[in-house]
Order: structure tokens, then C-alpha cells, then sequence
């Protein structure tokens, strides 16, 4: 083999290897290796519990695009083309190696370092042109910030069964809480949790262009429990919350490269529009399961009728809305790479690497939040039904309804939080007493209401004389 013959073998050869390798699965095997999330086990996303501490410094690479596009901290309003890199300063970057603030290692319903979890991602960006690499940071990409009790900081997630439902099942709560305070200027806040074959799947979870008995198709229930979109951040402009299925193939380049295609599916966003539009985005942090970056396809739902000859998924469209989602892959993928959104098109060979499912929320601006779980998910293949039943039951009691009053004691402590929140009933009162007017916005007429009749442990936040006093103004 000549030195570009082996240029392929050697890209995907380094990429397993700084990202962990792939733990104790069968070869061959697909699927979660969780199916359902019975046992729940999560971990931080580094395999080295101190990495970015003294003595344990994370290792810049290359980036996986090149960066022809001048850097753009805010986007301009007209749409940039397809296949825009998105964040090409980190390419330039060496330092930093540490934090002073890092801890990594975090673990539920198991130990650090298990041969199998679901992973978990924290990442906050900010509007420096190192972004998530910054020194304002407590910790490295990926683990930016700690991991808190839901309702107790920016990035609170837990996994818990609330018995006093009557669930028996375990959801996965993530809680994006824009309302505490952040270290880093103008953030951008992310957290997700998924399976990833090199970070505790144990192996790839399906194949798209499937042969029989290969996974293809990702299931699972999801629920918004409490959402405030969050106030405009002046440098980006914006104000706004995401809730995204994210999704990770992996096929050659023209040059060769084994290269990661992700697709951003928007099931919910509330003020940003991503369209449907594809982007180059670099990772150049070598312990990271996103190394080297992945060529994205970002899909608000909504769009999936337009460009995807007519699949459609469902819509959130209240607070307290459950769905069950059954979602093929395999479309989403085709879909994208006939619209463009990829460098190169979904190859015809028969169990291209689908390696990874993950849940993500991610916001911009403050005094804002967004509450979304997740459980029962599974991957399945073409023609199988999901396993069934699915829960239903989604009262706010017991230990879920101690995250909804956390977030609202920290909202009714902050003079900007309770002002935005009394803007939104100043909204919904109007609308609800203008015969003529538009209907008013479903999530935020539920959750006003929601609201009048809720008490919080520092006391009394809102109730329907304030909306009286509010409408006779």
C-alpha cells in the first residue's frame, strides 16, 4: 500500500483510537445497548474523569474543513450557502490545555468509567472567536460547565423514574436554565445525551441502506414540561431555545477521508428558523467523540414535507405535550444528501455507519429555559413495530415537580426573570380578551396558565389577580 493508500486506513484508525475505542459489544452487534433505557447508566463525556485538570491536558488536532469562509461571529441575515463553515477560528487555536475549574467524571445509576453508558455532553460557546474553548470556561469543550440538579444551574439533567406518578420507567430530564448566571460573555448553551458507538454504545447502533435485521429507524417519547424563551442576547440577536434530534453517519469523501454526516433535526425551536441548509463545522479537540467536526445537515421539522417528498414527523405545539416519535434514518439521510446538505452524497453501499443518537437543548439569551425528556428509546429496523405500551402518564408530581418549582424559585429571585414572565401574561391577557386578534401562542397561553395557579418555595410568583391587574392597564 502506498502512503495514500493508507491515508483512509490511518484517518478512521486515529479517530477510534483518540476517541476510546469501542467497549464490549459483540462485533456486529447493533442497536442501544440500553434499548428502552431500563438501566440508565450515564457518564460524562471524557473516558479520563480529570481531563483538562493539571497534569491531564486535553490535545488540539486538525479540523476536518478548511476554512475558506471568513469568520462571521453573527451570521448575516441573508441565507449563507450550503456548506458554510461555521466556526473556523478553533482551527488556529493551541491553548488552552487546562481549566482551573474542570471535573469531569460525573455518573448515574453506575460508576465512572462503565463499559456501558448513555454519554453526556455539556457545552457552552461564547462569543469569542475560541467559542467553546475558551478560558472563561470551568471546564474543556464538551464539558464546559458541571453538570447540576435540574433547577439548580445552567446545566441541569438528571435520569429518575418518579414513582409517585406511577412511572416505573426511567426519562432522562435535561433542563437548560438560562436564568443563573453564566461565566462566559453572550453564551450558548448545550446538552445532550445519546448513544455513541465509541463513548459506551459498545458499537455502531444501526446501518442506513439496511440489510435484514440491521437497525434503521430510532423511537422514543419525548415531553416538554416547562419552557420561557429566553431574553435577546444583543450580540447574537437573539433570544431562543432548541430542543434537536441529533443523528451520526459516517461515509468516505471524495479524497478518501471517513468523514461523520450529521443531521439537526429541530422537533422544537421557538424564535430561530434553521430552514433546511447544510454546514462544515470543526472539532479539533482529539479526546472528543465529535473529532474531527462532521459535515451537518440542520432541518427545522416543519420542513420535512417540503423537501422529503412528504414524510412528517409531529410538532410540539403546548407545554406538557408528549409525543411518540418513530423516526426513520434512513429517510432523513437520503433526504438531506438529495437536497444537497451533504459534501458528498449517501453512497448505495448496503450498512453505512450509523453511529450515534443523540437528545440535545440548546439556548441563547437569559432569563430563559427549556425543561424536554426523554425515555423509551430504542432503534429498530424497517417494518418492526416499537415495543409497546408507552407511558402516558405525565402529571407534574413528586420528584418531577421539585424541578419545576427549583426553576421557578430561581426565576421569582431574579427581578429581569419575574419582569419577562409578567411581559408574557401582558401578551397572553391581550390576545385572550381581543375577540378580533390572532389565537395566542399555544406555548405561551399553556404555560401562562400553568403559571397563575403554581407556587414556588419563595413564595407566591403569579396568580390570576396579577392577570387582572395586568389586563386593566
Amino acid at each position: 500500500m502506498t502512503t495514500m493508500d493508507l491515508k483512509p486506513f490511518a484517518w478512521t484508525l486515529s479517530c477510534v483510537l483518540a476517541l476510546g475505542g469501542i467497549s464490549a459489544r459483540e462485533a456486529g452487534a447493533y442497536d442501544f445497548w440500553d434499548q428502552g433505557l431500563v438501566s440508565g447508566t450515564v457518564n460524562t463525556t471524557f473516558t479520563d474523569a480529570n481531563l483538562g485538570t493539571a497534569g491531564h491536558p486535553i490535545t488540539y488536532s486538525y479540523c476536518l474543513f478548511s476554512p475558506p469562509d471568513p469568520f462571521t461571529p453573527v451570521p448575516p441575515l441573508n441565507p449563507t450557502p450550503n456548506h458554510y463553515v461555521i466556526n473556523t477560528p478553533v482551527c488556529s487555536l493551541s491553548s488552552p490545555t487546562t481549566w482551573s475549574g474542570a471535573s469531569t467524571g460525573w455518573a448515574q445509576n453506575g460508576v465512572f468509567g462503565a463499559s456501558n453508558y448513555w454519554v453526556l455532553d455539556i457545552n457552552n460557546e461564547t462569543s469569542a472567536p475560541e467559542q467553546a474553548f475558551s478560558p472563561c470556561n470551568q471546564g474543556p469543550p464538551d464539558y464546559s460547565l458541571p453538570r447540576s440538579e435540574p433547577g439548580s444551574g445552567v446545566m441541569g439533567f438528571t435520569v429518575l423514574k418518579d414513582a409517585g406518578a406511577g412511572e416505573n420507567f426511567y426519562r432522562a430530564h435535561l433542563v437548560l436554565n438560562m436564568a443563573f448566571s453564566n461565566p462566559c460573555p453572550d453564551p450558548i448553551s448545550f446538552m445532550a445525551i445519546g448513544a455513541q458507538d465509541t463513548r459506551g454504545n459498545g458499537g455502531l447502533i444501526g446501518g442506513l441502506n439496511p440489510t435484514a435485521g440491521v437497525p434503521s429507524k430510532v423511537s422514543f417519547t419525548a415531553k416538554i414540561w416547562d419552557h420561557k424563551t429566553p431574553d435577546r442576547n444583543e450580540f447574537w440577536n437573539a433570544g431562543a431555545t432548541f430542543f434537536r434530534l441529533i443523528a451520526v453517519a459516517q461515509w468516505q469523501d471524495s479524497i478518501g477521508r471517513d468523514v461523520p454526516r450529521m443531521i439537526q433535526l429541530n422537533l422544537y425551536h421557538d424564535t430561530l428558523n434553521d430552514g433546511f441548509v447544510g454546514r462544515g463545522w470543526n472539532w479539533p479537540l482529539r479526546q472528543s467523540f465529535y473529532f474531527p467536526g462532521a459535515d451537518i445537515a440542520y432541518i427545522d421539522v416543519e420542513e420535512l414535507p417540503a423537501y422529503c417528498s412528504g414524510y412528517s414527523l409531529p410538532t410540539f405545539t403546548s407545554v406538557g405535550q408528549q409525543i411518540d416519535y418513530d423516526v426513520d434514518l434512513q429517510q432523513l439521510f437520503q433526504c438531506a444528501s438529495d437536497g444537497g446538505l451533504f459534501r458528498d452524497p449517501l453512497p448505495a453501499s448496503a450498512n453505512v455507519m450509523l453511529r450515534a443518537v443523540h437528545w440535545a437543548a440548546e439556548a441563547v439569551g437569559s432569563d430563559g429555559w427549556l425543561w424536554v425528556s426523554v425515555h423509551d428509546m430504542r432503534m429498530s429496523t424497517m417494518g418492526q413495530t416499537p415495543a409497546n405500551p408507552r407511558s402516558t402518564l405525565s402529571d407534574d408530581v413528586q420528584r418531577t415537580s421539585d424541578i419545576g418549582t427549583a426553576i421557578l424559585a430561581k426565576c421569582n429571585a431574579t427581578p429581569s426573570c419575574v419582569a419577562a414572565l409578567r411581559a408574557d401574561m401582558d401578551y397572553a391577557s391581550g390576545m385572550l380578551r381581543s375577540n378580533a386578534g390572532a389565537p395566542a401562542d399555544p406555548l405561551v397561553d399553556k404555560k401562562v396558565r400553568a403559571r397563575m395557579s403554581r407556587q414556588t418555595t419563595a413564595g407566591r410568583l403569579l396568580t390570576p389577580a396579577d392577570l387582572r391587574d395586568i389586563g386593566n392597564h
